[in-house]
């Protein structure tokens, strides 16, 4: 995996920590604080994404990313041309938009096994 994967893969798991909130999303916080510190290198910006991403003071093509992420996460029926293009517009090559559904839609499905299942979060994973 090169540099602009990883890259990618910690974006995506900024995406997936903050979408962690809802209760149908089951993913490792402590994880996934790592990867937002290794990605933003900012711990008042890793605190204030964690506590609400929308009013961090995130670049607009992070934002973009973000809103796509919420979008396809909560609503995959109404995407369209237009979420694609909006990514494009702030800066995003047709590879980082596939990397990006691609982790997205990782995420959905692995939280959906975890849910079908009835697996809860393991006892060491703090909430």
């Amino acid at each position: 995996m090169g540099h602009g994967r990883h890259r990618h893969a910690a974006q995506g798991r900024a995406r997936a920590h903050r979408l962690r909130r809802e209760p149908h999303q089951r993913l490792p916080l402590v994880h996934h604080r790592r990867g937002l510190r290794r990605l933003i290198n900012n711990d008042e910006l890793v605190a204030a994404v964690e506590h609400d991403w929308t009013a961090a003071a995130l670049s607009p093509k992070r934002t973009a990313m973000l809103e796509f992420a919420v979008k396809l996460t909560t609503t995959p029926g109404a995407m369209n041309d237009a979420d694609v293009d909006t990514l494009r517009a702030a800066g995003f090559s047709d590879r980082d938009i596939l990397d990006v559904v691609e982790v997205v839609g990782y995420y959905a499905y692995a939280n959906r096994i975890a849910d079908g299942l009835g697996i809860d979060t393991e006892s060491w994973i703090p909430d």
